[in-house]
């Protein structure tokens, strides 16, 4: 989601839900600016992001006695809008009973 993609074309919508959680605070703008890029006029982004805020301990992982930081982040709605600007409007959120998760769905502006 970082990479220009703009090469495949023009999509009515992406889906990001394993994705947005591996994104840094500091790429997150260029994210939300890369998906806009690929998006089809009124396009829309559906997104999966964790409840938490900020870098999350499940982030650090020990295997073999090898540590690893996957980079796992949590980001508020408002943390989200914050950073896409003026590019995506809020449509809703998906509801469920998994308190974990927010389901997000914003369109292209």
């Amino acid at each position: 989601m970082l990479n220009d993609l703009s090469y495949l074309g023009k999509f009515d919508g992406v889906v990001a839900i394993a994705s947005m959680i591996h994104i840094s605070v500091e790429n997150l703008g260029l994210c939300f600016t890369r998906t806009y890029d690929i998006l089809n006029e009124h396009g829309y982004l559906f997104m999966v992001v964790s409840a938490e805020e900020g870098k999350l301990n499940s982030s650090y992982k020990e295997i073999n006695n090898v540590k690893y930081d996957r980079e796992v982040y949590g980001y508020s709605k408002k943390m989200l809008e914050q950073k896409m600007g003026d590019m995506f409007c809020y449509v809703g959120e998906y509801s469920t009973h998994d308190e974990h998760w927010k389901y997000y769905i914003y369109q292209k502006r």
